[in-house]
């Protein structure tokens, strides 16, 4: 929307609405007023040139509570969001309805720097390039393991799907690698089942998460080692598990 603030001096209508025309000076409302030919003065109240916009405000706060609450996960989540920003304002875009934002950082996947969000249903890596856009996902039925180091700058996550390896570097902030692999860990141990996808399927199929005992036993281990788990929970689910055999 265009302001009277954008155009040259001259005669505007009234903003207050109380005259025809009110006087602007290049630069900011006069007390200068008139109508039919008769000039008077009457002392400007309404909004100032830098006032913002009222239309933008508005659509600020239309936001509805479920993109507030991506916002805020995201505020609390990402220190630095500079060269994810880009990605930041599309996540809601490629996220269903009722799927749920758990955490999320920014990484680099296959020489792409790219928004890492991680849903109640799956992992996706979200690359709004100028050029080219990209977005992978990865299911959590679909993944065997998830693996993560750190080191003085560095950070990554090992994604382990069928005969596929996804390697994710450069996580940030660094604390988040460990998160984001425990979080997966434990969905896998509970044996989550697919959602339907809100956006492209990845390219392999993968089987099904494994009900056998002996397999589960070893990925509670897994989150045992993680630290995701206590030895004492991993204790007590191994011999529910081993009562089935």
């Amino acid at each position: 929307m265009s302001r009277p603030e954008d155009a040259q001096q001259g005669w505007k209508p009234d903003p207050t609405g109380r005259h025809a025309f009110r006087w602007w000076d290049g630069t900011r409302w006069t007390d200068d007023v008139g109508a039919d030919g008769v000039n008077s003065k009457d002392p400007y109240d309404g909004p100032r040139a830098d006032d913002p916009d009222p239309h933008e405000v508005a659509s600020e706060q239309r936001l509805d509570p479920r993109r507030q609450a991506v916002e805020k996960i995201l505020a609390d989540k990402l220190r630095n969001k500079f060269l994810v920003r880009k990605e930041i304002k599309r996540l809601t875009d490629y996220l269903a309805v009722d799927e749920e934002l758990i955490t999320a950082a920014s990484g680099i996947y296959e020489d792409h720097t790219g928004l890492l969000a991680v849903t109640d249903r799956r992992l996706l890596f979200l690359d709004e390039g100028i050029v080219r856009k990209r977005l992978e996902e990865f299911h959590y039925s679909r993944i065997s393991s998830a693996q993560w180091k750190s080191g003085m700058v560095n950070a990554q996550i090992k994604i382990f799907a069928a005969s596929n390896v996804a390697v994710i570097g450069q996580i940030a902030p660094k604390e988040r690698a460990q998160e984001i692999a425990g979080y997966i860990s434990r969905r896998i141990a509970e044996g989550s089942t697919s959602h339907p996808a809100a956006a492209q399927p990845i390219a392999s199929e993968s089987p099904a998460p494994t009900t056998d005992p002996i397999e589960q036993i070893r990925r509670l281990a897994e989150l045992r080692d993680l630290g995701a788990i206590t030895a004492d929970e991993f204790e007590a689910k191994k011999t529910q598990l081993l009562g089935q055999l």
